[in-house]
């Protein structure tokens, strides 16, 4: 009964690296889009950290935000935009079909932007919203 216990656990875990090991390989197969530094607005500047609201450019998923931190270069490199440590920002799809919403920055430098995003965070959008896309909340 125990050995075939641990076969069970060993194969799981065989299973769970094999789905990690493809699921890196197809976010590294792909250019993910840069973020240009305009997709970046301010939605308050508190005492202790900064609130931000991004438009990620299209073709962006929701990998990419969670594990390529380089795709924030240009939002770090200019002096208005960029982020430090403890602002929240909240990202949505350029399509409008999901948003996250306040992911931490945890760490951040010269050229990347490390978010720390919980399970809960990544939001699916339904409705009026997400059928017009990403422009449906700006005013004409």
């Amino acid at each position: 009964m125990c050995g075939r216990y641990t076969l069970t656990i060993e194969k799981s875990v065989k299973i769970a690296e094999k789905a990690q090991t493809t699921d890196k390989a197809s976010v590294d197969a792909r250019e993910p889009p840069q973020m240009k530094s305009s997709a970046l607005n301010w939605q308050g500047e508190g005492h202790n950290w900064r609130e931000a609201f991004v438009r990620l450019p299209a073709g962006t998923i929701f990998q990419d935000v969670q594990d390529v931190p380089d795709i924030w270069n240009n939002v770090r490199q200019n002096p208005y935009t960029h982020l430090k440590v403890l602002d929240r920002v909240t990202c949505l799809a350029s399509d409008g079909t999901w948003c996250i919403k306040d992911a931490l920055v945890v760490d951040a430098d010269v050229s990347k932007v490390v978010l720390a995003i919980r399970p809960g965070d990544r939001i699916a959008l339904v409705g009026k919203f997400a059928e017009g896309g990403a422009n449906a909340g700006e005013a004409s």
